[in-house]
């Protein structure tokens, strides 16, 4: 079953993916996705009942990944 949902805030980098999403029943989640070329390999998806814990779950993914891109 695919899940309808608009995209609130993401990025984009090469092999990986961070959005805040919200679905059509009013919740909010945040997808993680990993690529290996154009194939999602792995996706991670975590669902929370109001806009600001997502957001705040999608910063602190953002620079916990942003920092690991960097070092490699």
């Amino acid at each position: 079953m695919k899940e309808t949902f608009s995209v609130v805030k993401g990025i984009r980098f090469p092999r990986y993916s961070l959005k805040v999403v919200q679905y059509l029943d009013k919740t909010f989640g945040v997808i993680e996705s990993f690529y290996f070329f154009k194939f999602c390999y792995k996706r991670v998806i975590l669902k929370f009942d109001r806009a600001d814990t997502a957001l705040e779950k999608y910063d602190e993914l953002h620079a916990s990944r942003k920092f690991d891109f960097m070092t490699r």
